[in-house]
């Protein structure tokens, strides 16, 4: 009985030993896992402005077969929510018609999308898609390949329950690999980051998995920058698709990008990002769902004002400014003196100004041609007053 009472108690002090290390393990994991995190996201998040340029390659893939090969240089600069996107392309099927290249400028003033490219019009969209019309795998490499972590983040923090990660070491390299599992509707995503603690937490490659296919993959060349920040110097990325009811997947798209340039924190300026487009340009405002000609709806609308004003057909009525902007411009347009003048403002009327300026642009003409009408027929009722008392 007494061999029986030890057998028990050290049986115990090993369950008790076995459960400490457990969960000292599973601590230091979890210390390991919140390090990471916070680490990576720092690292690609402490950025307030940059200038990024470079060129790249793109494949497109049908059936595993090559379909579209189109190449491109761009560059990029932002600061803050403002983002300015050029790039110059030209692809198989450009080239078939004896278009060398093509040429589109985006830019983002955090409340509005402006699109200037080949066809000479000026595209205005809601900001809602705004990722659509800027790169972010180009202009933004070092949040690109970070995608989706901060989410992840989030969720680990609060505890939910469909999502799981694990840390674990690379035995030939210092890279850390960071899994975070995701199960949903009898499917589980995963998400691979290799993470580099000692070049800042920087993510060096980036896979995403779903049902253990791999479904996209980014990696990346690090270089350090001036001030000691390890950076994507090239990107190349693959996605797949899956091949059918036979199961497996096969390659749909491939990208490779070089940076000449990649530069953070240098001070840009909101204000250097507007497009500069020539007068006269055509506009396509997709959410007023209006378009016009910048010089005639400008000189229109100004000559109209300036009519009523003199009239009085606007008393005790303000008059907006129309040229009034509280922030940077979103728009400029040169005249032929090379002077800027502006199209837009980060500024949205509201409206009630939106209401006078579609009556001035409706009715304005027919308003001028009736006061110049008015001012003759007076002239003209004077006159005859006059040869009547002579």
């Amino acid at each position: 009985m007494a061999s029986l009472r030890v057998g028990a108690s050290g049986i115990c002090c090993v369950a008790a030993l076995l459960f400490a290390v457990v969960s000292i393990a599973q601590a230091e994991t979890s210390q390991d896992l919140d390090m990471l995190l916070t680490g990576a996201l720092q690292c690609a998040d402490s950025t307030f402005d940059g200038r990024v340029k470079g060129k790249y390659t793109r494949t497109k893939y049908s059936a595993g077969k090559a379909i579209v090969r189109a190449e491109g240089v761009f560059s990029a600069a932002f600061a803050g929510d403002a983002v300015r996107y050029t790039e110059s392309a030209t692809d198989d099927d450009m080239r078939s018609h004896g278009i060398m290249s093509t040429t589109s400028t985006t830019y983002y003033d955090g409340a509005k999308v402006y699109r200037y490219g080949g066809t000479k019009v000026l595209d205005i969209y809601d900001s809602t898609n705004w990722r659509l019309y800027v790169n972010e795998k180009k202009a933004f490499p070092h949040l690109y390949i970070s995608s989706q972590l901060g989410a992840w983040k989030e969720a680990l923090d609060t505890s939910l329950e469909s999502v799981t990660a694990e840390v674990r070491p690379v035995s030939d390299s210092d890279d850390v690999v960071l899994t975070i599992r995701q199960a949903d509707d009898g499917s589980v995503g995963e998400m691979q980051y290799w993470i580099c603690p000692d070049k800042g937490y920087a993510i060096r490659k980036r896979i995403r998995k779903v049902d253990e296919q791999t479904m996209e993959s980014v990696e990346s060349e690090l270089a350090e920058d001036p001030q000691g920040r390890w950076l994507p110097r090239s990107i190349t990325v693959r996605k797949w698709e899956r091949a059918g009811l036979m199961g497996g997947t096969k390659l749909s798209y491939d990208l490779s990008i070089d940076y000449e340039v990649l530069e953070l924190n240098v001070g840009v300026l909101p204000e250097e990002l507007p497009i500069k487009v020539p007068a006269g340009t055509w506009v396509m405002d997709n959410i007023a769902g209006v378009s016009y000609r910048s010089d005639i709806v400008q000189r229109i609308t100004e000559d109209s004002l300036r009519l009523l004003q003199e009239k009085h057909f606007m008393e005790n009525q303000s008059v907006p400014n129309i040229n009034a902007s509280t922030t940077a411009p979103a728009l400029r347009s040169s005249d032929a003196n090379g002077q800027a003048s502006h199209l837009g403002s980060r500024t949205h009327h509201g409206d009630g100004s939106n209401m006078v300026t579609n009556f001035l642009w409706a009715f304005g003409p027919i308003v001028t041609i009736g006061v110049l009408a008015a001012m003759l027929l007076r002239r003209r009722a004077r006159r005859i007053k006059g040869n009547a008392h002579e």
